[in-house]
């Protein structure tokens, strides 16, 4: 089994016995499940070479060919796409088009998912400012500041009421991107509810 993991994970470096004890129909049934290409056999006879070991191709093969049948469901598409998965082409015509249904699915209600984050970031990040500005403006007033006597000064008056506008408009802003939040929520909502009666599983994150 450490002969198979070390295999599944790509690595240049492994040992004679590991190569020497790979099985290489496990291998590749686990890449097939995996949605990894057929060239992946390639690395194993890079990292093997060295020892005189040669993969089994026609072992690999098979293997891989029963992995995809796993991989290559509507409901894995869905997963893939939903998590920002890659897919690379590995499924046969007679079923790539029902991963690649759950796949565009999934990934319609992740950028729907992304969209509502993006907003509440932008929402967060405003909010951060308006407290760091109003940190500044009570150091600025505060008659233990080491510029406690120019708070007078026109320089300092303006710097205060440039301060206050800041925060005016980050209020406006955040007000208009909370009505954005509303709106990318309906959209994902919708998106989910697509995904739902399609019979894929998604839980509302919003």
């Amino acid at each position: 089994m450490l002969g198979v993991a070390s295999l599944l994970c790509g690595c240049a470096a492994m040992s004679e016995s590991e190569c020497l004890s790979a099985d290489w129909y496990a291998v590749g049934e686990r890449d097939g499940r995996d949605g990894r290409p057929a060239a992946q056999l390639d690395r194993y006879y890079d990292a093997c070479a060295k020892f005189g070991v040669h993969p089994n191709n026609r072992a690999y093969h098979d293997g891989r060919e029963r992995g995809l049948t796993f991989y290559c469901t509507a409901d894995t598409g869905y997963e893939e796409g939903r998590f920002g998965g890659n897919y690379r082409g590995v499924c046969p015509p007679m079923s790539e088009s029902s991963f690649l249904q759950g796949y565009d699915m999934g990934r319609s209600v992740r950028q729907a998912a992304e969209s509502v984050q993006r907003v509440e970031f932008e929402i967060e990040a405003a909010r951060e400012e308006i407290r760091n500005l109003e940190r500044e403006i009570d150091r600025v007033e505060s008659p233990d500041h080491a510029d406690a006597s120019s708070k007078g000064d026109e320089a300092a008056t303006d710097r205060l009421h440039d301060m206050h506008r800041q925060i005016g408009h980050l209020e406006a802003d955040i007000e208009a991107l909370q009505d954005d939040r509303v709106y990318a929520i309906v959209e994902y909502r919708r998106a989910a509810d697509r995904a739902r009666s399609m019979g894929f599983h998604e839980d509302y994150e919003y």
